[in-house]
């Protein structure tokens, strides 16, 4: 996974190793491991919104990012759930394509992002499909 995947700045860690009074290059720092990535994004508009779920694939993680793409085409984090959390409600008021993806953290390192979801929200009625990891075009309907 790239930086530039998950669409905004993020910190950058480094490990240390102390050289000339440890001879085991036993490191300076301990770092958290990456968690696992969610699994079965699945989104589906709503007369508020969009609902999205997924499953924890973690017993680690610290919190989920839900990030949704924007008009201008850039990704931002429309919510910060806790641990555990698989469901989020985003609460929409104009009609349009919104793109989801979540990505799981534990002290700030990131999972890989989901496969991204396209939810068509047009004040009630229901439309959805996964985009192709691949491609980024659509893929199945799953209204």
């Amino acid at each position: 996974m790239s930086l530039t995947s998950i669409g905004e700045k993020v910190p950058v860690y480094f490990k240390l190793f102390l050289s000339n009074s440890n001879p085991t290059n036993t490191p300076a720092i301990s770092l958290a491991t990456a968690p696992a990535t969610p699994l079965s994004l699945s989104g589906t508009a709503v007369t508020s919104g969009a609902n999205l779920n997924w499953a924890d694939a973690s017993a680690t993680e610290t919190g989920f990012l839900v990030r949704r793409k924007g008009a201008d085409g850039r990704w931002a984090t429309a919510n910060n759930a806790a641990a555990n959390t698989v469901s989020y409600l985003d609460a929409l008021t104009e009609s349009g394509t919104y793109d989801y993806k979540v990505i799981s953290y534990t002290d700030s390192i990131p999972s890989a992002a989901t496969t991204a979801v396209s939810v068509i929200f047009t004040g009630g009625t229901t439309s959805s499909h996964v985009l192709s990891p691949q491609t980024g075009y659509p893929g199945s309907l799953t209204a």
